[in-house]
């Protein structure tokens, strides 16, 4: 195989050339790389799909379209591998598998796959040894899956029980168009619980039966259901039926009102369909709105707690503002008892003062008795040196302070009005205030 002409193909046909695992190294390059790779045709080979780096290539590739690996050898463990693969993969549209010996565990992996892959449209795996555990994994997987429009079932081993578990399936998928469940082992029972389903089916259009065990019987329930089900297209049920039922299901197949009813059908789903879409375009715009609401409503909400939020600031500022008002009212009535006998207040001042003054004197005399005991504990040459410097001292205060005294009490009880004055009111000017004290200063 040439890489380099590979990866310039749409289309690969490698189908009987004797590959196996071993010859998929340049096919898995090719899926990594290639950017137009739509069909690759490997069928009538030997891969077993175990090797992991085209099982890896084929999850990450976004252009293949068609993967046929009929007749190989791949089996359960090979199914498994490929499962995984599908999963991930999100291009690929057909799948072909008829032919490998899946089994029933096997399709289980497969079918797990499907209830994650809503790209795969078309899976055929006829004669793999399918039986009822395989048909029961796969018809829980239709209850999921809403894109696969064409399972091939033919030549496996399901019989009425795993055809009961199809049917049921079918019940709820409309996105079905065929089953092919030719040369299994269906018999009336199956075939009754099929007719069920048709009855609630809206999607299925060919149903194979062909090569099975079904009687008049179960031709009749589902020339029944037909009936009523104007959908479906093509019923074959092989030549073990009579010619009678096969008659009567022609002839309700071909009825040229059911043609009618058909199409009568079509019209009804294409209008349902553009009714779907209005609806959900006035979904999206209702979800548009209901975005826009939500959003005017978070602002709503947002403005109302900064309206709160400076009404509570509000509040607390008329509170400091009261509580300005009333330290204002105090200290002008301060200031107006002060201008109506400023003397009085500069008395009741120096009284303060003459009390405070008395108290130190208190104080110093209590303290004498202290002073003189610690004297007597220390050394008596350092209190005597002590007692001289202080007397001293006390002489040069006292010859200081005869001078000074008089002066020194007119000065200190000139600014201690003053500080009176500026204290009860930082709004009355100095030159005011001088105004009313001046002419009354101590001479």
């Amino acid at each position: 195989m040439n890489f380099a002409e590979l990866i310039q193909k749409r289309q690969v046909f490698l189908d009987g050339n004797g590959l196996g695992d071993d010859d998929l190294d340049v096919l898995a390059e090719v899926l990594q790389k290639s950017e137009i790779l739509e069909d690759l045709y490997l069928q009538n080979n030997q891969i077993a799909f175990l090797d992991p780096r085209f099982a890896d290539a084929l999850a990450r590739n976004r252009t293949l379209r068609v993967l046929n690996l009929c007749e190989n050898q791949i089996g359960g463990e090979g199914a498994k591998l490929l499962a995984r693969a599908v999963k991930a993969n999100d291009a690929l549209r057909q799948l072909h598998l008829n032919g490998n010996r899946i089994g029933d565990e096997g399709v289980e992996s497969l079918a797990d796959a499907l209830m994650d892959n809503f790209t795969l449209q078309v899976m055929v795996m006829s004669d793999n040894g399918i039986a009822n555990e395989g048909a029961r994994s796969l018809a829980v997987a239709l209850r999921v899956n809403r894109s696969l429009q064409q399972l091939h079932l033919g030549g496996n081993d399901v019989d009425d029980e795993g055809v009961i578990a199809v049917a049921g399936a079918l019940a709820e998928n409309g996105t079905l168009q065929l089953i092919d469940l030719a040369r299994n082992d269906v018999g009336d029972q199956g075939a009754e619980s099929l007719a069920a389903s048709l009855v609630a089916n809206e999607g299925l259009r060919v149903l194979e039966l062909g090569g099975n065990r079904i009687g008049d019987w179960g031709a009749a329930k589902l020339a029944d259901a037909l009936r009523s089900n104007y959908v479906v297209e093509t019923v074959d049920l092989g030549d073990k039926v009579g010619s009678h039922a096969r008659e009567m299901i022609a002839a309700i197949l071909d009825d040229p009102n059911r043609e009618s009813l058909r199409e009568m059908r079509r019209e009804h789903e294409s209008s349902l369909g553009q009714m779907q879409a209005v609806i959900e375009q006035k979904d999206k715009v209702i979800e548009q709105k209901d975005k826009v609401i939500q959003r005017k409503d978070e602002e709503t909400a947002s403005l109302l707690k900064s309206i709160e939020d400076r009404d509570s600031f509000i509040k607390a500022l008329r509170r400091e503002i009261s509580a300005r008002d009333e330290e204002i009212a105090d200290r002008e009535g301060r200031i107006a008892a002060m201008e109506a006998d400023p003397m009085r207040l500069l008395a009741a001042f120096i009284a303060s003062k003459d009390e405070r003054i008395e108290f130190l004197e208190v104080d110093r005399n209590n303290s004498n008795p202290i002073v003189r005991t610690l004297g007597e504990r220390n050394n008596a040459a350092r209190v005597e040196r002590m007692t001289v410097c202080g007397c001293r001292e006390a002489t040069r205060m006292k010859d200081l302070g005869d001078d000074m005294n008089v002066a020194k009490i007119a000065e200190t009880s000139q600014n201690s009005m003053e500080e009176v004055m500026s204290a009860v009111s930082n709004d009355l000017s100095t030159d005011s205030c001088r105004n009313v004290l001046l002419p009354r200063r101590l001479p």
